[in-house]
């Protein structure tokens, strides 16, 4: 699996539970994926993306602080061809309407089923091999 001229796809993720962080490691980095880092909140995830500049960042919509949408939007403003997947074990119609603001970025429910996560990560840059 590759992403972005043909590399393996370069992933942030950011969510406050550390087991949910070693989980989505070990799905991408399964997948063939590179998990270049972590954060535990939406203004590490920021710094981090600014620092690391992933292929995509995969961020959870519940984190204390900034949450995942305003990590997004800042993100976005940024740099607004950033790539980003939100993740959430609960969506609602205002939260919907929250990240459909933002563009084209993927939502993807917790639990993660099967390849739902590297999907959505492969589909943000294109890859669908």
């Amino acid at each position: 699996m590759h992403g972005v001229g043909g590399e393996n796809v370069r992933v942030l993720i950011a969510d406050d539970a550390a087991i949910v962080r070693k989980v989505m490691v070990e799905m991408l980095e399964q997948a063939g994926h590179v998990v270049v880092g972590q954060a535990g909140a939406g203004e590490d995830a920021v710094r981090l993306y600014d620092d690391l500049r992933p292929d995509v960042a995969v961020l959870d919509v519940n984190m204390p602080g900034l949450d995942g949408i305003a990590a997004a939007e800042q993100i976005r403003l940024a740099h607004p061809t950033a790539r980003v997947v939100l993740t959430s074990v609960y969506v609602n119609e205002s939260r919907l309407e929250r990240v459909h603001g933002l563009g084209s970025i993927d939502y993807v429910l917790k639990p993660f089923r099967g390849r739902t996560l590297v999907d959505a990560v492969e589909r943000a840059t294109g890859d669908q091999s």
